[in-house]
């Protein structure tokens, strides 16, 4: 598939069980499922709601980034903006505070992500410390797993595996020195990885996903204060990108790993510990991108970086020091904000609209595949598909949407913000699917 180019410009990159059981679809190939839907209309109720400006001082949540749930259905709050996890049980009360703001052990800096284990184990992604944070089910220190930029640190989503450690996709982002100016440099490849939390194991490579081919880079260098008078220089690199295909991935109670990674309806089941076993696909092609969808994405990220929607644009900064040491800087503000913004001006566009937008697996092994709307910017159906290739429905773009965690029993918690951009998180319970 190729990209054609508006006008390219400076570019910024932003860095940002082992297997038990193989169904019978591992030995096929591919597994067709039918191109008509099938409505299913599920009905969540709502369970409780914590997160309030008025409430108890552990619910005045700051910036919450990530959900999660462990077996017992208790509910964990990543609040990166006050550096800790909020743990709350299935009725929605407290139970514990995880972590605080510092550079020793089991203290975070930066706090990007959230895995939680069945037995409540906690692994946080934090960019300062370029690791994963371990505690055990008590909130206790455990260790770091490394996840550092020379390796290439996971990005978007990471999920916990029943081997005892973390699935993400990782984005090569490499940190140097060029007579004396630090320059980042973001990798092609996109590594599937597995890192293992406890035994100081490095991270193995599970799988080679694809990725559209990127242009070279282009452009000058652009140079952004750290404050204090200090500064970093950047170099020129590929434009922002529209209708790429997302790398999305999800981890099914037996260890495999779900994958998409094409602009086609396509699912990859991946082994546990590697290796492609079979694909599920639907009939349904991808749609060529017109001009009038190139106009209507550029104007939707431009005014998503103005309202602030998604965050503010920031990257991570690893100083290298003389004896191996260092220290991690996070830069944004308004030099930033102007990077980005010359960065969608110059978005080169893929020729098609990929036809899957989000997928996530629930606790009960039910893949859920959200499609991309008719339109820029709009919301499109669920369908929902067991790992064997059987399809089960469709939820129609007005019924309920894939939370940001599946919990048992059929809890789903949702993060919403209210026009202060306070944070609420609305926990649900699915009634029996089929």
């Amino acid at each position: 598939m190729a990209t054609r180019t508006a006008n390219p410009v400076a570019a910024l990159s932003a860095a940002l069980m082992m297997l038990l059981i193989v169904p019978a679809v591992s030995a096929q190939e591919s597994v067709e499922l039918p191109g008509r839907d099938r409505a299913i209309a599920p009905e969540p109720v709502h369970a409780y709601s914590v997160g309030s400006i008025t409430g108890e001082e552990w619910e005045t949540f700051g910036e919450v980034s990530r959900v999660a749930f462990d077996g017992q259905g208790n509910l964990y709050v990543l609040d990166r903006q006050n550096f800790r996890v909020v743990v709350v049980d299935p009725e929605g009360n407290f139970v514990r505070e995880v972590g605080t703001e510092g550079d020793g052990p089991g203290e975070l800096r930066f706090p990007m992500g959230l895995v939680v284990a069945p037995d409540g184990g906690i692994a946080i992604m934090d960019m300062g410390h370029q690791a994963f944070v371990v505690y055990d089910s008590d909130g206790g220190f455990v260790s770091n797993a490394r996840n550092d930029f020379q390796s290439g640190v996971m990005g978007g989503d990471i999920h916990y595996h029943p081997r005892g450690g973390a699935i993400g996709t990782a984005a090569g982002i490499r940190m140097t020195v060029n007579s004396g100016r630090q320059e980042i440099s973001g990798g092609g490849s996109a590594p599937v990885r597995f890192v293992p939390f406890v035994g100081g194991g490095d991270p193995e490579q599970l799988y080679e996903a694809w990725r559209l081919p990127r242009a070279a880079p282009s452009g000058g260098r652009s140079t952004i204060s750290t404050g204090g008078g200090g500064s970093f220089s950047m170099r020129g690199m590929s434009a922002a990108r529209a209708f790429e295909p997302a790398l999305l991935t999800g981890v099914l109670p037996d260890g495999r790993i779900v994958l998409a990674d094409s602009s086609a309806y396509a699912l990859k089941l991946i082994g546990g510990e590697g290796g492609l076993q079979s694909v599920i696909r639907r009939p349904i092609a991808p749609r060529p991108v017109t001009r009038r969808d190139e106009e209507a994405e550029k104007a939707r990220q431009l005014e998503n970086l103005e309202s602030g929607e998604g965050g503010r644009p920031v990257i991570m900064m690893q100083t290298m020091g003389g004896g191996g040491g260092g220290t991690t800087q996070r830069i944004g503000g308004d030099a930033m904000s102007d990077m980005m913004r010359e960065r969608i001006e110059g978005m080169v566009f893929a020729d098609e609209v990929p036809v899957i937008a989000d997928l996530a697996v629930d606790w009960e092994g039910r893949i859920w595949v959200e499609r991309t709307g008719r339109r820029v910017g709009e919301d499109g159906p669920t369908d929902l598909i067991t790992a064997d290739g059987q399809y089960l429905g469709t939820i129609a773009v007005d019924g309920m949407r894939i939370p940001d965690a599946f919990g048992p029993g059929g809890l789903l918690a949702y993060i919403e913000t209210d026009e202060f951009d306070v944070p609420t998180i609305v926990v649900k319970r699915l009634p029996d699917l089929p």
